[in-house]
């Protein structure tokens, strides 16, 4: 069967859209990364939804690079639900007052932080989620939420016993290839049976109804 549309389901919910759903796939038109349709199509279809936040002004904007400005604010987009989780890769130090103050999505974890900015997000009881890559690598007491990357290959696959962090109970994000333009299907049916075996095992990703096509079949 096909994709029907709008319906949400749990293992659809935990494929996050990155930088929202704005990559065209079969019936769905290309949209603007990181702009309001992107961000509400990722949540009407049942999506998690990644994002990236900096400071602008006395706000806090969605935006990735630091010298444009889309005029889109994390205010404008918290009366969106989103059936998985919503990652917020953070840009700029010095949000952490400002993001506790805010009424954000209970689901939300925040990475990409400098190391004082980790110790201040979790003094303030914000859910902050451990990188890895292969530049970046921890052998124990990682955190409850786990970022997981890939720059030039997928070293994980042979590094890493993905199936004992999962029985763990942490949650684990893996970062699909094509965000850094490679091929993506192999490492898809490498965590295929992984999908079906833990519920808390997410992939963030460019395209999240062939993603979801391709693990439910």
């Amino acid at each position: 069967m096909g994709y029907t549309g709008g319906t949400s389901d749990s293992l659809k919910s935990r494929f996050i859209a990155h930088r929202g759903f704005w990559f065209s796939e079969p019936g769905f038109e290309a949209l603007l990364p990181n702009s309001i349709a992107a961000i509400e199509r990722a949540s009407s279809e049942g999506f998690g939804l990644e994002t990236d936040i900096r400071d602008r002004g006395s706000k806090v904007a969605i935006e990735h690079d630091a010298f444009t400005d889309s005029g889109l604010y994390l205010e404008e987009i918290l009366h969106l639900s989103f059936k998985g989780l919503v990652c917020l890769n953070v840009k700029s130090d010095g949000l952490g007052d400002r993001l506790k103050v805010m009424k954000i999505w209970d689901e939300a974890i925040y990475f990409d932080l400098s190391i004082p900015e980790i110790v201040k997000f979790e003094s303030l009881g914000l859910p902050v989620a451990d990188r890895l890559s292969e530049y970046e690598k921890s052998g124990c007491n990682l955190r409850e939420n786990i970022w997981l990357d890939a720059f030039v290959n997928e070293w994980w696959a042979v590094n890493l016993n993905l199936d004992e962090i999962l029985q763990s109970g942490k949650n684990l994000i893996v970062v699909s290839p094509e965000l850094h333009k490679r091929p993506h299907l192999g490492s898809w049916a490498y965590l295929k049976p992984l999908f079906y075996k833990h519920d808390n095992l997410h992939l963030c990703t460019d395209l999240p109804i062939s993603a979801y096509e391709f693990m439910r079949l």
